[in-house]
């Protein structure tokens, strides 16, 4: 189950709990129909117009966006608005109303309703796409609640949710630095400490050094920074003279880390209740659906699939029925044929304008490239038309719909079986039920529809591994590439700045890489996505400066050192991305630039869609922090404050580009928030616990060590970790180590022990849990049901959609639509563009074969939707 489809308003389980006292569910559903009228405000208007409804309905200037108002002022110049004196040309007008009233997310607006009676206990309620027969409203940044984040889906609920729970994590466990932060501050530790900035005065930097001479060092066991020449001694290396003799306040480190520790596992359980609140808070498509991943490559035909799943369900059988086909190439030569439609469009557009302009002279560039454009359309419809001949397109997956959640979970019960019966390995279950009589199915509740791959279909199992095996190859070559540039200029002051653009610039080329693998649904992809950003960043952001830094400079002051590198990434992050993202330049250019020059109404549209936004790059943003956090706790106890800040930053900035920059996007699931908790958090623990004990054990970081009774020096190897040497948790372990004081000998072997518990209960956690639903999911199926259901039908909801195949194509607004809809009802549509028809969008019946025959006519090309309720 799952929430709302992010391009309309679903109605809230709650709202109908509120109506369905006395279990008169339907009267309660066909009241609120009814009542719209009555509570919400009419928009008077004449004709059906959707861009006349909204011209005729001036949005009060409190209400528009600050961009609107701005540029409806510079539009009465023609420096901003070349066009505004020609008649017939685009209206801005129109474009910034699409822009607020499709683009961004709004909420109806409802009469003042009596105090105390039911419709005043409802929340707001998100308008469809384009509604322009009711007054609506852009939501207030100020009034946003929790369960608004819901409507636009589970993952984008719990990115919030995780967001301002890692901040509050980041507090209390900096809080309990406290005492470490005053003890780099505090003199004994480093007597020059006003000679720091602010920032670096509560950290591990120390400044405090002497020059000593050592009898069997050699200059490349230490950093350039702390080799020096004296014309009388020679090589002279850098000691550090500030103290580790009072190590107590590491216990309280220890607090914290136990602390967040508690706060990850809680947060497994957290995380699951929300899941199951913003669940059981809308009714969607998921709720009543089944996909099945293997169907027999003939099994085409929907009513076939409709018998045996009322077998299975035990009920009246499915009210819909999907049925895809490993067509992507197919619409992949189709998406290219409507590109090179528009691009005819447009020339031929610019051609009537240069007539009505009498020009002398037509652009002769445009009319050779419009005949060559001609050429390439009708090279790519032989193509199209040859592929419909020879190619014979097999079922790939099937989406059921029910109309109870019953009958939905009634049939995942009885066909929950392991991979290992699926695959014939082993025989399945006398009573488990089987497709024709031997077909075992591997059946899962379906992912949403506007998260469907469908343009995917078709790619084997064997290609999806590979294209993941080589993109992984890549993220490596990359972090090699990263670390190469910033160890070149590791040593200049800015090294922060490169850090944070290589963090911008680098997922990018990531999403790239991603959108050439094939995933049968959104949530895959973004997870995918999310895995090789997170890597990337936690190595390019925190363990590659560790890496890259010689081990005697872990402690040094000045520009390009390691903390001081670290107080800048997080500054960075505190100010350089949240600012980039709020101010949104490339769409501040297209809406105030591009789109007044526009020549055509859809093509200044189009620069008013919005800033495109990955949800998965959106999660390791926030996971990042969190990990540089933990990764430099002990050298750097305000990192948790700078932390905590920066989410705190992220979280309001995101509010914002939410619900005033950001443009539509797929639903994405719970998958990546459970794939966060399940193993990113654990390893960040992990690596908590593990640098805490090294760091501490590393005191003073200058691998030099005093004779007994001498002043001279000798070379000791205080690297453990470079040395791949635990420090041990026993006295006999620690007196090994020369350069170690007392209290921090004591220090080391508690923290050993915590260190050893967090890794093995983190690995059982993580890990071990992994293993446990493997051989579950392998032997015995993974079906669990999530939330209860709430005993609504699927037809008795008005705002719900259907899995009608569709995918997307670069320059268009809304999607294209790969199947035959004449027979279905349009509502079962996701979305709907209030100017033009569905059936515009089907590329069905876009190319058409003269020479079509039985062979064509007989066999599918397209994939089929069955409605059962006409």
């Amino acid at each position: 189950m799952s929430v709302a489809d992010e391009e309309t308003s679903l109605l809230p389980k709650k709202r109908l709990q509120l109506f369905s006292q006395a279990n008169m569910v339907k009267n309660a559903l066909t009241a609120i129909r009814g009542m719209k009228d009555e509570h919400y405000i009419p928009i008077e208007t004449s004709g059906s117009d959707f861009n006349a409804r909204l011209l005729r309905f001036k949005d009060h200037v409190k209400l528009q966006t600050n961009g609107r108002v701005i540029a409806r002022w510079l539009s009465k110049f023609k420096f901003y608005f070349p066009q505004k004196d020609i008649p017939g040309a685009p209206s801005l007008e129109k474009a910034w109303a699409y822009f607020e009233h499709v683009t961004l997310p709004r909420y109806y607006v409802k009469k003042t309703p009596e105090r105390g009676s039911l419709w005043s206990k409802l929340d707001k309620e998100r308008a469809p796409i384009g509604e322009a027969d009711y007054l609506t409203e852009l939501y207030s940044l100020r009034n946003i609640e929790e369960d608004d984040f819901g409507t636009f889906g589970i993952g984008i609920a719990l990115y919030f949710a995780s967001i301002r729970w890692f901040g509050i994590m980041l507090l209390v466990a900096g809080l309990f630095n406290i005492p470490s932060m005053y003890f780099y501050a505090k003199g004994k530790y480093h007597n020059q400490i006003e000679d720091l900035p602010i920032l670096y005065r509560f950290s591990a930097v120390c400044g405090n050094t002497e020059t000593v001479t050592c009898s069997d060092c050699v200059a490349s066991d230490f950093g350039s920074d702390r080799v020096l020449y004296d014309d009388n001694l020679g090589e002279v290396f850098l000691k550090n003279k500030c103290s580790a003799d009072d190590l107590f306040h590491g216990y309280f480190h220890c607090i914290s880390i136990l602390i967040l520790f508690g706060a990850v596992f809680y947060l497994q359980f957290y995380q699951g209740r929300l899941i199951v609140h913003f669940d059981e808070n809308e009714q969607t498509a998921q709720d009543y659906s089944i996909v099945v991943r293997n169907p027999p490559k003939d099994a085409y035909t929907p009513d076939e699939w409709r018998d045996f799943f009322a077998k299975v369900s035990g009920g009246d059988g499915p009210i819909l029925v999907t049925v895809g086909l490993d067509n992507g190439k197919l619409l992949a030569l189709h998406a290219k044929h409507r590109q090179l439609r528009d691009k005819i469009d447009k020339l031929c557009h610019d051609r009537d304008e240069d007539k009505k302009s009498e020009k002398k002279h037509l652009n002769q560039t445009n009319t050779f490239r419009e005949i060559e454009y001609f050429e390439k359309l009708k090279s790519l419809e032989t193509k199209i038309n040859h592929m419909k001949r020879t190619e014979t397109f097999h079922a790939s997956q099937v989406y059921v719909t029910f109309d109870t959640e019953e009958e939905q979970r009634q049939a995942l019960n009885n066909l929950s079986t392991g991979l290992a019966h699926v695959f014939g390995f082993l025989t399945p279950p006398s009573n488990l039920p089987l497709f024709r009589g031997r077909n075992v199915l591997y059946t899962c509740e379906a992912a949403e529809p506007s998260c469907v791959r469908w343009i995917d279909f078709g790619i084997s199992l064997k290609t999806m591994i590979t294209q993941v095996l080589l993109s992984n190859v890549l993220v490596i070559g990359l972090i090699v590439l990263c670390a190469s540039i910033i160890d070149t200029f590791r040593s200049k002051s800015y090294v922060a700045f490169i850090i944070s653009i290589i963090n911008a610039l680098i997922p990018q080329v990531l999403k790239a890489v991603n959108a050439l693998e094939k995933h049968f649904n959104e949530t895959s992809s973004q997870t995918s996505l999310y895995m090789k950003v997170t890597v990337f960043r936690w190595c390019n952001t925190a363990i590659l400066i560790t890496v890259i830094t010689p081990f005697t400079s872990t402690l040094s002051d000045g520009d390009g050192n390691l903390l001081n590198t670290v107080v800048n990434i997080f500054i960075a992050e505190v100010l350089t991305g949240p600012i980039i993202r709020m101010l949104d330049i490339p769409n501040l250019l297209k809406r105030h630039i591009l789109a007044p020059r526009a020549q055509r109404q859809i093509d200044m549209i189009r620069n008013f869609s919005g800033a495109k936004v990955c949800m998965a790059e959106r999660y390791t943003e926030a996971t990042k922090i969190v990990f540089l956090s933990f990764y430099y706790s002990v050298l750097l106890p305000n990192g948790f404050f700078l932390g905590a800040v920066a989410l705190f930053v992220y979280y309001q900035i995101d509010k914002y580009c939410l619900f005033r920059s950001w443009a539509r996007m797929g639903k994405v699931d719970k998958h990546i928030a459970n794939f966060q908790r399940r193993y990113f958090l654990w390893f960040s623990i992990m690596f908590l616990s593990v640098m805490t004990v090294y760091n501490y054990s590393s005191f003073p970081f200058d691998n030099l060590c005093k004779e007994p009774e001498s002043d001279e020096y000798y070379y000791c190897n205080q690297d453990l970790m470079g040395s791949m040497k635990f420090p041990g948790w026993s006295e006999e372990e620690t007196n090994k180590y020369e350069w170690m004081t007392q209290s921090q000998q004591t220090l080391i072997q508690f923290y050993s022990k915590i260190t050893i518990a967090i890794l093995i209960i983190c690995s059982i956690a993580s890990v071990g849990r992994s293993l446990y639903e493997l051989a579950v999911v392998i032997f015995q199926g993974s079906y669990d049901e999530v939330g209860s259901s709430m005993n609504i039908s699927y037809s008795e909801i008005p705002s719900i959609f259907a899995y009608v195949p569709q995918f997307h194509v670069k320059g268009f607004l809304f999607p294209f639509i790969a199947c035959d809809i004449s027979a279905i009802n349009k509502n079962n549509i996701n979305w709907k563009n209030p100017n033009v028809d569905h059936s515009y969008y089907c590329i069905v019946d876009d190319v058409l074969d003269e020479d079509e025959g039985s062979d064509i006519a007989n066999k599918p090309i397209y994939s089929v939707i069955k409605d059962y309720r006409r």
